[in-house]
């Protein structure tokens, strides 16, 4: 990208008319952006240009503007003839180029299987990431976010675990609604998978099978190429097609009583407050559950209902994977 192309590009990326606005943008930008990092006790931040004094000669996109830079800076009393930055005039700057960041208010992954995210901070913008001027907003107004360090895990290598730290930020006013929208949205997601349990809780119905060791009885009509062609083989199905016959007669009578259970009761919305019911359902239940082997995400949950949990612990802590 040539120089005139790059100037041009990151004064449409800023949304300003001239490079000068810029170098202002950029200078407040990095200076500001290490007072956060000493603010919050972050100490990886990896902006190209941040050195232990943000020095005025870097605000620009090429270094033979450099001098020009450092000029403009000084004539708009953005730095003393001594290079240190005048804090009134970078706020004031900061102020006048601000611009308000827009947050998503999402639950899920956003790749094509969608699942739910793992915590509330998953949801969480790094601060970091935000545009310049976004950036400028959020410094001149940090108590409308809540902004703290994450600790993630991206690997493991050997014995040691691959660990990685974010500085991340939500609105405050979100959060409440970020957390409600999580809650019901692994709820959702653990349900799905759970048709015996969202039969109990919501129809109090139990869907157990009939004979949990019943044969393949499809093999009754099924050849393969090595099928033995004998009397045995065939009395072998006959047998089995009785068993069959028998099994799906009860199956029959017990679908047929499930259906005029239904159809004499009232109407059930599942969709109606759905995370409610369930809670409901374990504060009295939870104790069949909560050493569940084979389904960690029904034990986990059933133990976090015992312990009364609230919405922000159990959208933190449960894992429905």
């Amino acid at each position: 990208m040539s120089r005139s192309n790059s100037e041009q590009w990151r004064i449409k990326e800023y949304g300003v008319s001239t490079r000068e606005q810029t170098w202002e943008i950029s200078y407040a930008h990095s200076l500001l952006r290490k007072e956060s990092c000493e603010q919050h006790g972050y100490k990886k931040d990896v902006h190209s240009w941040d050195t232990k004094d943000v020095s005025p000669y870097k605000a620009c996109v090429y270094e033979r503007s450099a001098n020009l830079c450092r000029n403009h800076l000084l004539s708009v009393g953005l730095i003393t003839t001594t290079d240190q930055p005048v804090m009134k005039r970078v706020l004031e700057i900061a102020t006048q180029y601000a611009v308000t960041p827009e947050f998503e208010l999402r639950a899920t992954t956003g790749d094509y299987t969608p699942h739910p995210l793992s915590s509330i901070t998953a949801a969480y913008t790094e601060l970091y990431s935000l545009k310049e001027r976004q950036f400028l907003y959020v410094y001149l107004h940090q108590s409308l976010y809540d902004i703290r360090l994450v600790t993630k895990r991206s690997g493991s290598f050997g014995s040691s675990d691959d660990t990685r730290t974010y500085l991340k930020l939500y609105p405050k006013a979100m959060v409440k609604e970020l957390i409600e929208k999580l809650c019901h949205t692994k709820m959702t997601y653990f349900l799905d998978s759970r048709i015996q349990l969202r039969a109990k809780i919501f129809y109090d119905l139990d869907l157990k099978e009939l004979d949990k060791d019943h044969a393949d009885y499809e093999s009754v009509i099924k050849y393969e190429k090595d099928t033995p062609i004998t009397v045995e083989e065939f009395e072998r199905r006959m047998r089995l097609a009785l068993e069959a016959v028998s099994f799906y007669q009860r199956a029959y009578k017990e679908c047929q009583a499930k259906r005029d259970r239904l159809a004499a009761g009232r109407t059930v919305d599942v969709g109606v407050d759905t995370y409610r019911k369930v809670v409901a359902y374990f504060k009295i239940n939870a104790p069949l559950y909560m050493n569940e082997e084979d389904d960690k995400a029904l034990a986990q949950f059933a133990k976090l209902v015992m312990m009364d949990a609230d919405l922000k612990t159990i959208a933190s802590q449960w894992d429905v994977a």
